[in-house]
C-alpha cells in the first residue's frame, strides 16, 4: 500500500481522522485511548504507519512469543469500530489475514465545523505540507545517525577525512525542500 499516490500528494484519508463531537465513535475513542493496550497498539500503529496482523502486534507490545490474543482481539475490534484503524485482508504464510493500519492525526470538530472540516482542501493542503515536511525532517534525522555512527566509526579513520556531521542534516533538509519547490514550480507553471 503506497503511503503517495502518483501525484506525489499524500492520501489524507489514510493518515488523518475526523470526528465531530457529538459523534457516537466519540465513546469508543474514549474507550480506546482509557486503555493502556489499545493506547500502545494505537501507538504502534500511527508511528510506524506500517501494517500490522494481530499477532505481530501483540508479539511487539508484549514482548513474548505467546501474547494473549483475545484481549489484543477485543481491542483491535474497537479500534476499528471507532473509525481509527483501517483492515485489509492479503495472503500470508499461504492464509488470508487481516492486516491493520492507523492514522497517525485524529482531529476533533465541533458539529459545525465538522462539515467544513472533512471538505476543507486547505486543511488537507496544510496536513499534506506537514507531513512532507516531517518526512524530509526524519530522512535529514537518519542521515545525521548514519553518519555520526557508521561514516564516523567505519571509514573517516580509513580515509582521514573530515566531514562536519552538522552538515548532512542541513543538506538533507535543503535538497528536500528544494525538490519540495521545484514540484511546486513544475504544478504551476505548467
Amino acid at each position: 500500500m503506497s503511503d503517495i499516490n502518483d501525484d506525489h500528494k499524500i492520501d489524507f484519508k489514510e493518515y488523518v481522522r475526523i470526528y465531530s463531537n457529538d459523534s457516537k465513535r466519540i465513546t469508543l475513542l474514549g474507550s480506546v485511548f482509557h486503555n493502556k493496550i489499545s493506547r500502545e497498539m494505537w501507538l504502534l500503529l500511527s508511528s510506524t504507519h506500517k501494517e500490522f496482523y494481530l499477532k505481530e502486534m501483540a508479539v511487539i507490545i508484549e514482548k513474548t512469543d505467546n501474547p494473549r490474543l483475545p484481549i489484543y482481539e477485543h481491542h483491535i475490534k474497537t479500534m476499528v469500530d471507532a473509525g481509527i484503524v483501517l483492515v485489509r485482508q492479503k495472503m500470508h504464510n499461504k492464509h488470508m489475514t487481516k492486516f491493520y493500519r492507523a492514522a497517525p492525526v485524529i482531529l476533533l470538530t465541533t458539529p459545525e465545523l465538522y462539515e467544513k472540516a472533512t471538505k476543507s482542501k486547505t486543511l488537507k493542503n496544510a496536513f499534506t505540507k506537514v507531513f512532507k515536511f516531517a518526512a524530509i525532517g526524519i530522512t535529514a534525522l537518519t542521515s545525521y545517525a548514519f553518519f555520526k555512527f557508521v561514516y564516523v566509526v567505519d571509514i573517516q579513520p580509513q580515509f582521514g577525512l573530515h566531514l562536519p556531521l552538522e552538515i548532512i542534516p542541513i543538506v538533507g533538509v535543503l535538497s528536500g525542500l528544494l525538490v519540495q519547490f521545484l514540484h511546486y514550480l513544475k504544478k504551476h507553471i505548467q
